[in-house]
């Protein structure tokens, strides 16, 4: 597929790491390849990755958008031999603080005096015209053992990448099925070998092809991987979006929050479980909840995926919960119309939005508002706004603090709060825990972008730390 990209780069934003003045800090960038003579199909440019080492417990940061031509065969490069470069974080330290990548782009790592909660990291990347058109934050993960992807597609002018990140000292074995309407694709699953501080970039259409509604799922060994999918698309010569989703683990229930009303909306669910269920669909507003019509105790079959259309989805709703008895996957894919193609009579852009499960939080650091607008305006994007979504689907009140802001989240309820600009030593605590997401937004000469990604990083507080960034070879 050939494409024509205007002028894209990338900026990488861990936020909200929640680092003290006592912290050091060692900063660079991991170069991210793969083993020479590998079976599957892997990534030449700007498939960079960032690992924040906490302790123990690597935090990655996804790499820029790539474009899916680029995946092509690369000989296996490692930053397990580099020297990394070192500086302290004292009282010079400051926020915004920017380190270049090899493959372009920066990184900018913010600090936060929160002493306890999540840590927050997130990227920044996007395009703000071209056939790559999308705004993309993401949150940094910690490796996974068992992840899942409800999204992409390998139809007919449908473009689905899927980026794996060994951050470990030992090559890593990963194993990947493909699940549809009809049950497992692959007779067994694919083998993927990572090695050592290296990543991988694979297109699932040489699994399976012609598939509208993949789930992929992804068994790793060991330390684990940290994996996200993008997917893009055209229609003839117009762009349809491009959105990009971390791996999740999957749980019995998967709570959304960030959603919105757009004029084509699905939600995918894939049952990974051995047994057949059923699964009910609850839409979460600012009045409350209410069951999806015809999503109330759906028969769902064991190991297979059911497409729900979101269409006619109320403009209150902000979040979706989706139940079940055995593990699902979820994911909400927005298609939002965007303005007319110059060149193709009658033919609009658009964007996508991929909104995933989000984690149960109870005290987080902020991103400050100021340095997405700047990194985002930087990439070509206006009109930036970022605000935080958050679900309540218990059936208690819970009072939330937020930039030292009372709120009160009602039972079985979800709201949208905008951020303030400038506040970057901002928490969010709640009284029990809450499902939270960012939700960016910015205007394009194509039209509106919009992407959304979880609060937190399960399984890791912020305390003192060394933080460590890879140089890459």
């Amino acid at each position: 597929m050939s494409r024509q990209d205007g002028v894209g780069r990338a900026r990488w934003v861990p936020l909200g790491i929640g680092l003290c003045a006592c912290v050091g800090l060692t900063v660079g960038s991991l170069a991210l390849g793969t083993p020479e003579g590998a079976t599957t199909t892997q990534s030449r440019a700007k498939t960079e990755a960032v690992q924040v080492i906490m302790d123990e417990i690597p935090l990655v940061c996804p790499p820029g958008i790539i474009a899916p031509e680029d995946v092509v065969r690369l000989r296996a490069s490692s930053a397990s031999d580099a020297e990394p470069v070192t500086e302290a974080a004292l009282a010079t330290w400051a926020p915004g603080h920017a380190t270049a990548l090899a493959g372009g782009g920066e990184l900018h790592l913010l600090g936060s005096e929160a002493s306890s909660g999540d840590v927050t990291g997130v990227s920044l990347a996007g395009r703000e015209s071209g056939d790559l058109l999308s705004l993309d934050i993401e949150s940094c993960a910690i490796p996974g053992q068992n992840l899942a992807f409800a999204a992409g597609s390998t139809t007919v002018g449908e473009d689905t990448v899927l980026v794996l990140a060994n951050p470990g000292d030992m090559a890593l074995s990963v194993q990947a099925q493909v699940y549809s309407e009809a049950g497992a694709l692959l007779e067994s699953p694919a083998t993927l070998t990572i090695p050592a501080g290296s990543t991988l970039s694979v297109l699932p259409g040489s699994w399976a092809q012609a598939e509208e509604n993949p789930v992929i799922t992804l068994t790793a060994e060991g330390l684990g991987v940290a994996a996200w999918l993008q997917t893009s698309g055209l229609n003839g010569e117009v762009p349809q979006g491009l959105a990009r989703i971390q791996g999740t683990r999957p749980a019995e229930t998967v709570v959304i929050p960030g959603v919105t009303a757009s004029r084509q909306s699905t939600l995918r669910v894939g049952n990974l479980g051995t047994e057949n269920t059923r699964v009910t669909v609850r839409l979460l507003g600012s009045d409350g909840e209410q069951i999806l019509s015809g999503a109330d105790g759906l028969p769902f079959p064991a190991q297979s995926t059911v497409s729900i259309d979101l269409s006619a989805l109320p403009s209150d709703v902000n979040a979706i919960v989706v139940e079940g008895g055995q593990p699902l996957a979820a994911t909400v894919t927005e298609v939002t119309e965007g303005s007319d193609h110059p060149d193709v009579r009658d033919a609009k852009y658009s964007s996508r939005t991929v909104v995933g499960g989000a984690r149960q939080v109870m005290r987080t650091g902020l991103v400050d508002k100021s340095e997405v607008i700047a990194a985002a305006q930087s990439l070509g994007f206006t009109n930036i706004e970022v605000a935080v979504a958050l679900a309540n689907p218990t059936d208690e009140t819970i009072e939330v603090e937020l930039q030292g802001a009372a709120k009160t989240l009602s039972p079985h309820s979800s709201q949208l709060y905008p951020l303030i600009g400038s506040m970057n030593d901002a928490d969010l605590v709640a009284t029990s825990a809450v499902y939270a997401s960012y939700v960016v937004t910015a205007d394009t000469p194509a039209g509106a972008v919009r992407s959304v990604t979880s609060l937190g990083t399960e399984g890791v507080l912020a305390q003192s730390r060394l933080v460590s960034l890879f140089p890459a070879n």
